[in-house]
């Protein structure tokens, strides 16, 4: 089950679903999830230095994921690939949400994202070995 394979966090690579792109991605988000274990930690500036700096870095990573998500995977045409970027597009809203709480200076927000980011990430290598499993042109 994902959800015990990303319990004590870092990437591995019992977490692959055998698909290099979104293996990267899911290994990127495991990353930006364990640093922001790490400065939930921190206090005063270096806390915003760094909350800044991966806020900024998890935007870029998804503005270029979804021009190669969509230049890699979009001869797939079924319902669950449809599903899949459905749920990417929810989490790219929900990241424009957090770079606003952010903004806002919102304290509690740091653990938001540590619960969404956990939750996205078992829901999405899930689905992503439930979809990805089956095709065998990958």
């Amino acid at each position: 089950m994902v959800v015990e394979r990303i319990h004590n966090r870092c990437w591995n690579k019992n977490l692959s679903i055998g698909v290099a792109l979104i293996d990267k991605q899911h290994e990127i988000l495991c990353n930006i999830y364990d640093h922001l274990k790490e400065i939930s930690q921190y206090k005063g500036q270096q806390a915003d230095l760094e909350m800044h700096a991966t806020l900024n870095h998890l935007e870029s990573f998804l503005a270029s994921y979804s021009l190669e998500l969509k230049e890699q995977l979009n001869h797939l045409n079924d319902d669950e690939y449809n599903n899949y970027q459905l749920d990417y597009e929810l989490f790219v809203r929900k990241t424009e949400e957090f770079i606003l709480f952010y903004k806002s200076r919102n304290p509690e927000l740091i653990f938001h994202i540590l619960d969404f980011l956990k939750k996205w990430l078992v829901h999405s290598i899930g689905r992503s070995q439930s979809i990805f499993s089956r095709k065998e042109s990958f």
